[in-house]
């Protein structure tokens, strides 16, 4: 139980450091970028669909935990495709749709491994915090 208890906190850790993420480059894109509404839509697009990866790598990563060693590789493989296809077709629909910003889409998408770098930082952060 302590393990789950401590998954989660590291789930809620990496998806602080997602949002932190999008919010700096929401504040940096104001300064750089003309079309702020088609940057602000994709980057938080982007962002949902980071953090929607997270919590999906998360359960995956929990239900591998169950089974035996070959079916546990498949099953990830498999979860691995899954998120890299939905983040292709994402970016693909960014990149033909024109009204959205490509380059905001993939930075929000990226959001998944700033988040991953800022886990540590977020969670000394947040021991200090809560005490």
């Amino acid at each position: 139980m302590k393990e789950k208890i401590k998954a989660n906190q590291t789930l809620a850790e990496l998806l602080i450091g997602i949002l932190c993420f999008g919010v700096v480059c929401q504040i940096v894109g104001i300064f750089f970028v003309h079309d702020q509404l088609a940057f602000a839509v994709s980057l938080w697009v982007g962002i949902i669909a980071a953090m929607g990866m997270a919590i999906h790598m998360n359960y995956t990563i929990n239900k591998v935990l169950t089974y035996d060693e070959g079916t546990a590789v498949k099953v990830t493989r498999s979860s691995y495709f899954l998120r890299y296809g939905c983040a292709m077709v994402l970016l693909g629909v960014a990149a033909v749709t024109g009204v959205t910003n490509l380059i905001a889409t993939f930075l929000g998408i990226m959001g998944l491994k700033i988040g991953a770098y800022l886990q540590p930082f977020m969670h000394k952060l947040l021991q200090r915090w809560m005490k």
